[in-house]
């Protein structure tokens, strides 16, 4: 076995800055424009995005059928990474 073989390999450390953005609609039912918007503007507060477009937590699905969230569709994303920084 050589040196090299026997060094354990060293892996660095980054910090990698990432960003994503989405968006879509909801279908919900409400009396007014007003209503509709105050009510998903809550569920993304709280919830986020990600989680009206596709739902997978139990309390949030139950959360949108209590508000008569009918369904989301995403209709963008963008998704990247910022920059990456070299850790010590």
């Amino acid at each position: 076995m050589t040196k090299q073989e026997s060094m354990p390999f060293v892996k660095n450390t980054y910090r990698v800055f990432f960003s994503e953005e989405i968006g879509g609609y909801a279908l919900i039912d409400a009396s007014d424009e007003e209503e509709a918007e105050e009510k998903i503007e809550e569920l993304v507060q709280y919830w986020g995005a990600d989680q009206l477009l596709y739902p997978s937590d139990k309390s949030c699905i139950k959360e949108m059928q209590e508000n008569a969230v009918k369904k989301g569709k995403q209709t963008h994303g963008e998704r990247g990474t910022i920059s990456v920084e070299y850790i010590q």
